[in-house]
This record gives C-alpha cells, structure tokens and sequence, in this order.
C-alpha cells in the first residue's frame, strides 16, 4: 500500500515530517512486541557489554616473550652489550658468550659490532665488524669482517651422495678470515652489486669427537685432497643481489635472486687453486591477505678447478642441517657440486607463531653432469616459528628422511 502526501504549505510539510520523526522515536524506545524484535534487541544489548578475547595461558606466555623481547637478544643484534647464544656450526655442543653492537658512530655513518662465544665441546668464534651500509644516501656499502674459529669437532663422512652413517668421523677446523666488501645499491635495498675480497688461513687437525674416530684415521689423503696440509688462501670475486621481496626479515611476497663467484688462490701450496659460483633463487606466493604462503627455493655452487688443481676437503660445499636438508646431520653430504631445492607452505596459527610443512631435496655430485633428480636424497617435516613484527626470531622444525628423525632449534628463518 503506498502512502501519497498531499500537496500542502511548507507549514504543513514541516508538521508532517515533525509527527513522523516522533512516532519512529518513540517506537525505538518502546518494548519489543516481536520475537524478531526481542533477539535483535538481545544482540544489540550483547554486543554493547562484550570484552574483549582474552588469550590463553600459551598465547600469554609467547605475547610475554614477544613484548620483552627476551629470546630475539640472544639471536638476533640490538644495541649495547648482550647475551649470545649460538652462532657456532651444529654439533660444536651448547654455545654462549657475548655481543656489543653500536650503531651510528662517525656521524651516523659507521656500525660496531664485535661478538665471542664458547661451547662445551671448546669450540671458539670470535669476530669484529666495521661497516658504513648508508653512504652516498644509501647507495654505496662498505664492510670489513675480522672472523676467527676453532671448530673441536667438524663432522665428515667421506665425499660424494652414497656414503655411510657407519663411516662418520670428525676433524678439527682452525680458521682466520679477514673479509672486505664493497657494494653499490642504485636503487636502495632492491638491486645490489659489488665485489669481495680477503685472505683465508686454514689448520686442520684431530676431531674432538670421542664417540668417532678422527677423519685422518678412517681416509687416505689420496681420497680426501687437503687432508695432509693446509694452506692459505686470497679470495674474492663479484656478486649481484635482486630482492623483490616485501619484507627482507620475514617476506610474504615477492622474489629473491643471487649470484656470486669466488676465486681461491693457494699462496702456499700452488695445489688448491678453484673458483666457486653459487647460485640462489627465492619465491614466496602469498594468498588469504598474506596470512599463508608458499616459499619455493632453490641453491646450486658449482666449484672449478683446473689441470690437477683440487678444492680442499674442507672447503667443499656440503649440505645436510637445519638450512637445508633439514632430514639429515649436519654435513652429511660433501663433494665439489650440490644442488639442493626447497617448498614450504607457511600460515599463521595465529599472532606471534606461524607454522609450516616443508619439503627438501638435495644432491652432491664431483662433477655438475652427474647430478640426477631421481637419486636425490629428500626429506619432509613441519615446524613452528616465532615472530615479532612479522620477522622469525625462533623455529623448531622437525624433519623426517631415510635416516630418521631430526630436530632442529634455530634463531631466524631456514632461508
């Protein structure tokens, strides 16, 4: 039924709209006379007493965390003087010590950092770096590393894809690096490009595991090169960087690739002269507003040596550990190729922890045609990781292969 208002003064309109203004005031504040009418009004009262969610003990307990920025100091760099936990290579034994970083000096344009950690097993690192990463507005990096190591108990297996678990041993890795880098940024983090250059001393000796016989014991210098003597080295070469990516600290999106070649230059022996390429590309693609994503990752160092040159022994690439192929030991797999390919699928449980399921695949070869995608060793598993502003602080990640299960605790992402 439609209603017609008929024509009337402005006097009478005005009236008009008066009374029906009124009646729909009036009607808002009588008793609901419908039980349509009383649950819309119960909703109404509901919503207008309701209290925020409150988080579960676990919720709290990370959110505390999280807050007071408690675990981030031990692996990752604030300013002033702090605990550090970690940063030694995987079976050294339970590793801490202590980092100081200063940022801005020499007029904003210089950071500081040193750090020192022992582990139970003794091993050592020591280091100090000076950089300037905010020349020429932002465009021009320069880096100087000062790094120092003695590794008790470097695990070793032999060399190529079908060695044994039964034939682990370790050695004892001395090292001293002195490191330069100068990179160029034309348009700020996206694209950067340089050159590196330094020298490399290396001492090998007895492994400090009690439990495995030394490396020296169970393989012949003929099989292993650089087993007998070490050398030292000059290295350096160039490097290009392409980061798409929308959060270089915990990306949801976009795309990262690398390369970089390093010569090797044997000062004293003549007899260790390579080059190694390395090669990297990430994806990440994101879906639900950036709350899940997809990581694809793929890693290649192809080494180079010429006439009856050898790479050492240990300086081989190797891949094995909570970086890469997360199913095996640290260092289960060395030789002068590796190939190694990664997918995660990553979401948010909800804030402060994502979870993800992951899958590895990985191979070593002597020489780049040998490599087979069939024969490659591979790996699946899951793990939770714990953020702050949308960066990973901590993971746990345990991964499942042929050879059991392995449970990896790490500060920051796998890659």
């Amino acid at each position: 039924m439609q209603l017609r208002v008929p024509r009337c003064g402005r006097a009478a309109q005005a009236l008009a709209i008066l009374f029906l203004a009124s009646a729909a005031a009036a009607q808002e504040g009588a008793e609901p006379s419908t039980r349509a009418e009383k649950i819309l009004e119960e909703r109404k009262e509901k919503a207008a007493g309701a209290k925020p969610e409150e988080p579960t003990g676990i919720e709290r307990k990370l959110l505390a965390l999280k807050d007071h920025q408690v675990l981030q100091r031990f692996g990752s760099v604030s300013e002033g003087v702090f605990p550090k936990l970690g940063g030694l290579a995987t079976g050294q034994g339970f590793a801490l010590g202590a980092q100081y970083f200063k940022k801005g000096l020499a007029g904003g344009r210089v950071d500081f950092f040193t750090s020192g950690v022992v582990s139970t097993s003794r091993s050592q690192k020591y280091d100090l770096r000076i950089s300037a990463p905010r020349l020429a507005d932002g465009r021009l990096e320069l880096d100087f590393l000062a790094e120092q190591r003695n590794l008790a108990r470097v695990d070793f297996y032999g060399l190529g894809p079908e060695t044994l678990l039964a034939d682990r041993t370790s050695f004892r890795l001395e090292d001293t690096s002195f490191t330069g880098t100068v990179a160029y940024k034309p348009f700020g983090r996206y694209l950067r490009m340089g050159l590196t250059g330094g020298s490399l001393n290396v001492n090998t000796g007895p492994g400090g595991r009690t439990e495995f016989p030394s490396t020296e014991q169970l393989f012949s210098p003929a099989a292993v090169p650089g087993l007998a003597d070490q050398t030292s080295f000059v290295r350096g070469g160039p490097f290009v960087e392409l980061d798409l990516r929308d959060n270089p600290r915990g990306p949801r999106a976009g795309s990262y690739l690398a390369a970089k070649l390093n010569y090797f230059d044997d000062r004293q022996l003549g007899r260790h002269d390579f080059r190694q390429l390395e090669l990297e590309g990430q994806q990440y693609l994101p879906f639900f507003n950036k709350k899940r994503v997809i990581v694809l990752r793929a890693r290649s160092l192809f080494s180079y040596a010429d006439g009856d040159q050898s790479v050492p022994f240990y300086l081989k690439p190797w891949i094995g550990g909570p970086g890469e192929l997360r199913g095996f030991r640290n260092y289960r797999f060395y030789d002068d190729n590796v190939l190694v390919m990664n997918a995660e699928y990553r979401w948010e449980a909800f804030s402060g922890l994502d979870m993800a399921l992951f899958f590895d695949a990985g191979q070593v070869a002597p020489q780049r045609r040998l490599f087979q995608l069939q024969q490659m060793q591979t790996n699946a598993g899951f793990g939770f990781r714990f953020n702050i502003r949308n960066a990973t602080f901590l993971r746990l990640d345990f991964a499942f292969s042929h050879e059991g299960m392995r449970m990896w605790f790490r500060f920051g992402n796998p890659f």
